[in-house]
């Protein structure tokens, strides 16, 4: 006449019950509601028991090897009219037997006499940032199901702490606390290709897709189409590039005009609205030089210029050797 409901952890690995972790005794007309974790011997009622009689066992197994049951993961003596409900492995070592232990639906297990109030719904309590902010009574094994929504709070937002797992086998307790958002996004690259500035939360991303502008006098670089999922503000824009380049998105007509836009670093910084379009149009009068080219020219002239005042200070020396 014992009752149990709860988790049961094995420590050592082995012999998990919901009542008995190992007996060598009778365990009879008990009741038990069990979240077990083990290696071997891992059962509703005992992990490995001698003789079980009458015994009433919802169970779910998160874990075992060998020698699981919803009953009992194995017994040496006599094992009738036992009845189990839950997912877990049926009645002795995964064998049910007709009036040894028996499958029945969890809600005739609770309709029958003497089913323990401890067997009904267990309570999920949701702590928001003032306290209690929502309390569900989950049947044992339901789904959580969604997590209560909670406002930012100015430009913080809430963040649930992740549940081990959406099936509910004990009464629990979910806390979250306030995230400060993000302020850059980037592309995949590495280094990124493309940087966005604003105040982006948990959930959002910045995608470039290849974009086809109408006909500009120039010579295009690039076309892009930027944009951030659920965000409704323009976007700072980074633009990882060597060119010396203009940006340019269509205006009201369709045609393309010229925006502002910075050089920063190897950044081009310049403003675009979300899911907007732009093309990258060479500046005109302009070819682009490779930085190793100009490294190139800046030694040439040195060397070019050491040549000539050594040529100097050489004929300065033959002349004041002549007087």
């Amino acid at each position: 006449s014992c009752t149990a409901a709860g988790s049961v952890r094995a420590e050592t690995g082995d012999y998990a019950g919901g009542l008995v972790g190992w007996g060598a005794g009778t365990v009879r007309d008990c009741w038990a509601r069990a979240l077990l974790y083990g290696g071997k011997y891992v059962g509703g009622a005992a992990g490995q028991g001698d003789n079980l009689t009458g015994c009433r066992t919802w169970t779910h197994i998160d874990a075992a090897s060998e020698y699981a049951g919803a009953v009992a993961g194995w017994a040496t003596g006599t094992v009738e009219g036992n009845l189990y409900a839950g997912d877990a492995p049926a009645g002795v070592d995964g064998v049910s037997l007709a009036g040894q232990s028996d499958p029945v639906e969890p809600a005739a297990l609770l309709a029958m006499e003497g089913a323990p109030e401890s067997f009904g719904d267990l309570t999920v309590t949701f702590m928001g940032p003032e306290g209690v902010l929502e309390e569900r009574a989950v049947a044992f094994g339901g789904a959580l199901g969604g997590l209560p929504p909670v406002d930012n709070d100015g430009v913080r937002y809430w963040k649930w702490d992740e549940p081990e797992s959406d099936s509910v086998y004990y009464s629990l307790t979910v806390t979250g606390k306030y995230y400060a958002p993000g302020t850059t996004l980037s592309t995949s690259e590495d280094p990124p290709l493309f940087l966005a500035e604003g105040v982006f939360y948990e959930g959002q991303s910045l995608s470039a897709v290849a974009w086809t502008p109408p006909e500009i006098q120039g010579e295009v670089l690039s076309a892009w189409t930027l944009l951030v999922n659920d965000y409704d503000q323009p976007l700072t824009v980074r633009m990882r590039t060597a060119e010396d380049a203009e940006v340019y998105v269509p205006g009201p007509g369709g045609q393309l005009s010229r925006v502002a836009s910075r050089m920063d670093g190897q950044y081009l910084v310049f403003t675009l609205a979300n899911g907007g379009s732009f093309a990258l149009v060479r500046r005109e009068g302009r070819t682009a030089v490779s930085p190793w080219i100009w490294g190139g020219g800046a030694g040439a002239a040195g060397l070019a210029l050491w040549g000539i005042l050594a040529h100097r200070k050489k004929r300065k020396a033959a002349q004041m050797l002549a007087e």
